[in-house]
């Protein structure tokens, strides 16, 4: 029976939706029109990799793909590495956010609300928005300083608790209810780091554990980093089409990137 079908001339090897967008067609040029958002089956998520060979035009498929997903009401965020989703974000009256220093910025120590669960879409409880914030700043930290110890981690950790509580923010605080200004900024985490050195009010620290901690804050606060990380968030979209450009991060160290 397969040997027939396998024959029959009107047989198609097309994978088409009836809804979504034309990505063109498979290695027996059958048609694929694919609606992303369509579940069912082994369909359970929206991801999807493009991979292809350099200049064969992976970009101006993305563009096309955005283009229609927007027009269809579909939120678009874009990291870009490269600069070259600029011009479409202006010419959508997007919004175009440079991560790599300039007017907008985006503040590390402040937190969002802990999204409510995709299937019952209500609120999580394990994890408060504080706590949840904190083990994003144990990579955050990690990442810039790759010799940095667990032990001087949990010490930075406990320092950055004593700086929330300082502006009366606590781990059932929810972050609905604070403004951008309400968070403290690195400046205020790196004084607070001085001041403990100064008095040797952390116990539980040696010299060497502060001197690090201390020279790796003062890198956010007045150091290399301050220009792209100081200060509180200003970051306002208005519009469904964000394009974050961290073009400038690619001329930096890589652990900034």
């Amino acid at each position: 029976m397969s040997s027939f079908i396998e024959g029959f001339p009107f047989a198609s090897n097309s994978f088409v939706d009836k809804t979504g967008d034309p990505f063109g067609r498979n290695s027996e040029n059958g048609l694929v029109v694919l609606d992303p958002w369509v579940r069912g089956n082994d369909r359970t998520n929206s991801n999807f990799v493009m991979m292809c060979v350099l200049g064969v035009g992976k970009s101006t498929i993305l563009k096309s793909l955005m283009i229609s997903e927007y027009m269809m009401g579909t939120t678009c965020i874009t990291i870009d590495f490269e600069g070259e989703y600029a011009d479409l974000t202006r010419n959508l009256n997007g919004d175009l956010i440079e991560i790599g220093g300039g007017k907008m910025r985006i503040n590390p120590l402040q937190f969002r609300a802990v999204p409510p669960d995709e299937e019952t879409n209500e609120e999580a409880q394990a994890f408060s928005d504080m706590a949840m914030h904190m083990n994003w700043l144990d990579t955050f930290f990690r990442l810039n300083d790759t010799d940095i110890t667990t032990r001087q981690i949990s010490l930075l950790k406990q320092i950055l608790e004593m700086l929330y509580n300082d502006f009366d923010i606590f781990w059932d605080t929810k972050a609905k209810g604070l403004k951008n200004t309400d968070y403290p900024i690195f400046t205020d985490l790196h004084n607070l780091v001085l001041d403990l050195i100064e008095r040797k009010a952390l116990s539980a620290a040696n010299d060497e554990d502060m001197q690090i901690i201390e020279a790796l804050t003062r890198e956010f606060a007045i150091g290399t980093y301050s220009y792209i990380w100081n200060g509180h968030t200003t970051v306002e979209t208005t519009s469904d089409f964000i394009t974050f450009n961290a073009s400038r991060l690619m001329e930096m160290s890589e652990n900034v990137n």
